[in-house]
């Protein structure tokens, strides 16, 4: 199911629904448009919600199928970044071209790493924290620079979780979930970590 929600009327608007069956799939926003791709069980299928049209399209397949990725759009292109196969955490990193309708290969995570929050923010793309298996998670924070095409490490985060979600506002990273029961805020300006407010639960 998709549902979009009316600003001016505060009501949830049933869309075009998804084709197909999926979970643990990745999303994000480009030009107005949504974009999904992946899922269980290791599909390569990615989609384009034409919000204007309200209509789901088919459009370049991922290279290597994966669930449990991350997604997010800088410099006009979409990123696909890490996730599982089924047998283990991917490094591996595709960029989107929407005008030549393929995936590309790119420079991989320094740590391969599923159900991580991911974000750009000032130009640049950021990994934070997530799995490394089925017991373990991880507190780094990968920096992808699409200039160099190059990862590195950033100031690593207070708290080693997975299923975690990030957005940026204002030059800064915003990051809930992971069953966190608070709300943190990450500064690439001065390379810090926050506490930004108490949940009233975890999320």
């Amino acid at each position: 199911m998709t549902e979009k929600l009316d600003s001016t009327t505060g009501q949830w608007i049933t869309s075009a629904n998804v084709p197909g069956y999926k979970c643990e799939f990745a999303v994000c926003e480009l030009h107005n448009d949504i974009y999904l791709s992946g899922g269980q069980l290791n599909s390569s299928q990615v989609w384009r919600f034409m919000a204007q049209l309200n209509q789901w399209v088919s459009v370049g397949r991922l290279l290597k199928g994966r669930w449990r990725h991350k997604m997010a759009s800088l410099c006009g292109k979409l990123y696909a970044v890490g996730g599982y196969d089924g047998q283990q955490r991917l490094s591996s990193v595709e960029c989107f071209s929407v005008f030549e309708n393929v995936w590309k290969p790119v420079a991989p995570l320094l740590l391969p790493v599923s159900s991580a929050a991911l974000a750009s923010c000032s130009g640049k793309l950021y990994v934070i924290s997530g799995a490394l298996s089925e017991d373990c998670n991880t507190n780094m924070v990968q920096c992808y620079d699409p200039v160099k095409d190059q990862w590195t490490y950033t100031l690593s985060c207070p708290f080693s979780k997975r299923c975690l979600n990030a957005v940026s506002l204002n030059g800064s990273i915003y990051i809930a979930g992971g069953l966190l029961d608070v709300l943190y805020c990450y500064s690439p300006k001065v390379d810090s970590w926050s506490k930004v407010a108490e949940l009233p639960m975890k999320l």
